[in-house]
């Protein structure tokens, strides 16, 4: 589980502050697949809300791959370069930011 703070770039140029959280279950005895969801809140001239499911694949323990890549430091700890790209009403919202988490 992990919670990330970032900004979101929309198609007309604007960019909003951003908070988001994901969870992911590791499936199967090698855990290298995993499923999970996501959820983040887009500050604008209105909040808008985005919730999804994420597939994610961990090709060592320490590297794994969704949206984005994350390395794993400093035993249970997470920090984790974020990219999602959200099809929000009409618009395509380019979010990015830092996440840090821990994993148990």
């Amino acid at each position: 589980m992990a919670a990330w703070v970032g900004e979101t770039t929309l198609e007309s140029g604007a960019t909003h502050f951003t908070l988001g959280a994901d969870y992911v279950r590791r499936l199967g005895a090698s855990g290298r697949w995993g499923i999970g969801g996501f959820g983040e809140v887009i500050f604008a001239e209105h909040s808008e809300w985005v919730f999804g499911a994420l597939g994610s694949f961990f090709p060592t323990g320490e590297l794994w791959l969704m949206t984005g890549l994350g390395v794993e430091l400093f035993g249970p700890l997470t920090i984790t370069p974020s990219v999602f790209v959200d099809l929000v009403r009409d618009q395509t919202a380019l979010v990015w930011g830092l996440g840090i988490g821990r994993g148990f």
